[in-house]
């Protein structure tokens, strides 16, 4: 496939007529605007793909900016809230005992709950590139769960290529591919995770040391149900 290259680069100066050739303060706005450009528009689009397409979990030059975009391609939030109580929402129909069949929707004016802060799961942006690899190998993959001994697994030594055939890699390849990549970035060290079939219409995440793996980034996981799976398939314990 031929990709047609782009040029991205925008010369303004030669739209000063020669007439203000010699007008130093217009040059020197014209010439801080084409700074501006080579820095926001001709960079930004040459590093397109790196900074923002590639969502490989080996591209090392993923932005901020990045991720945001593919949060909002897949539906994954940057900032996930927790639940509240009742008790710390209110309105001004709060309940009162006396009226039985009376529902507390704690409304505002605008239709809306007040409510104490809401607490959010904040994630850092190697996590939040956890988060994103795996809501999209739940959507590419077929999920299949290739089988390991329990006691004899070790990490990955060399980077896997899972991108090399359609992404249809089983649950446990793709896993050591996020390890070996974004582990020490999300604070899992060398450690792993596998996926082990119980084959009863069950599977069980195993983690080399599950203390270690980040607590808010497993909260975000459960909470989204992002743990790649089998159709069908229940999880039934994390050990």
């Amino acid at each position: 496939m031929n990709i047609q290259k782009f040029d991205y680069s925008a010369n303004i100066l030669p739209s000063v007529l020669w007439q203000y050739d010699q007008a130093i303060n217009l040059l020197n706005i014209i010439r801080n605007k084409q700074e501006w450009i080579d820095k926001n528009q001709t960079v930004f689009w040459n590093l397109w793909y790196s900074t923002v397409f590639n969502i490989s979990a080996e591209n090392v030059l993923m932005t901020d900016f990045g991720l945001n975009v593919w949060s909002f391609i897949l539906n994954v939030p940057s900032f996930i809230p927790l639940s509240v109580s009742d008790d710390e929402i209110w309105g001004f129909n709060s309940f009162n005992p006396t009226f039985p069949t009376f529902t507390n929707d704690n409304l505002n004016f605008d239709n809306a709950p007040f409510a104490a802060s809401i607490p959010v799961i904040n994630l850092n942006a190697a996590q939040q590139h956890f988060l994103i690899l795996l809501k999209y190998f739940n959507c590419t993959s077929r999920l299949s769960i290739q089988s390991f001994l329990p006691n004899n697994y070790e990490a990955e030594t060399t980077p896997k290529n899972v991108y090399s055939d359609s992404f249809l890699y089983d649950v446990n390849t793709y896993l050591q591919y996020l390890c070996f990549n974004l582990g020490e970035s999300i604070g899992y060290s060398t450690n792993t995770i596998f996926c082990h079939d119980n084959l009863d219409l069950t599977i069980s995440y195993v983690f080399s040391d599950l203390s270690a793996f980040p607590t808010a980034l497993r909260s975000a996981i459960d909470l989204l149900k992002l743990w790649p799976k089998p159709a069908g398939i229940k999880i039934s314990s994390f050990s």
